[in-house]
């Protein structure tokens, strides 16, 4: 009697493309409680590292702000360190966050200026126009991170605005999915990446709520001999710690999630 192969463990069903795979997270993600918010109040906080030529700047921004253009901004810095080829891996994550204060400024209206206008589009079309008027689409598939990238620098995505823009990067061409991504802070996501003119952009989101986690961007090795290009190793990573609609009464921060 002839021998059966054993059936496949894999679904026919199960998506094999990151295209397919970003579609489907776009429908199932869910909204969170900061959506319920009625806003119109942001508040963010984000730690950044980021080249600065030959070392690496360490930020700590807490950022209140209004759609007229008020706020409040506070930062913290840690001092400059080298080795651009060490990524960063949330050992001074503490540090950074009690690190002396370099900057407490208050914005009246029209003072603090942000790339995107609000409301934010929760529209394809409006949200796509937003995204190319901050990074110029003719610039490539990653002038669409790069304008996901500023939006969650500055404004706070509800649940529709998320869900588009995983529609939106489904379509880029080249995109890489991890499913078993972690950003520095132990948070587990999904990891869409993009290798193209010599850097790598890579985003991680969380698997439930579309909320951006985390981005990096990584100059890669030089593709030729004589061929001008940046030095090799980290240009810019951002960890989104905290978001919220809602001003805290006393002006502080709220309790990091």
């Amino acid at each position: 009697m002839a021998v059966q192969p054993p059936a496949s463990s894999t679904p026919t069903n199960e998506p094999r493309t990151a295209q397919e795979r970003l579609r489907l997270l776009a429908d199932a993600i869910t909204p969170v409680a900061a959506d319920a918010e009625p806003g119109p109040h942001t508040y963010l906080h984000i730690q950044s590292w980021s080249r600065a030529t030959t070392l690496v700047s360490r930020w700590d921004i807490r950022r209140w702000s209004q759609p007229d253009g008020s706020g409040r901004v506070i930062e913290r810095r840690l001092p400059d360190r080298g080795n651009l080829t060490r990524l960063p891996d949330g050992s001074d994550r503490d540090a950074l966050a009690a690190a002396p204060m370099v900057s407490d400024e208050t914005y009246a209206r029209g003072g603090l200026a942000r790339p995107g206008s609000e409301p934010i589009p929760g529209d394809r079309a409006g949200l796509q126009q937003q995204l190319g008027t901050i990074s110029p689409p003719e610039n490539g598939p990653g002038s669409v991170i790069t304008g996901v990238v500023s939006l969650n620098n500055e404004h706070y995505l509800g649940h529709r605005q998320r869900q588009v823009i995983l529609l939106i990067l489904a379509d880029l061409p080249g995109i890489t999915i991890d499913t078993t991504a972690a950003d520095i802070a132990g948070r587990t996501g999904i990891a869409v990446s993009l290798n193209r003119d010599g850097s790598t952009k890579r985003l991680i989101i969380h698997p439930t709520s579309g909320e951006l986690l985390a981005f990096q961007e990584t100059f890669n090795a030089c593709p030729a001999r004589g061929k001008p290009c940046p030095r090799p190793g980290l240009f810019d990573y951002r960890l989104y710690l905290e978001r919220s609609r809602t001003a805290p009464a006393n002006g502080s921060p709220t309790t990091q999630r």
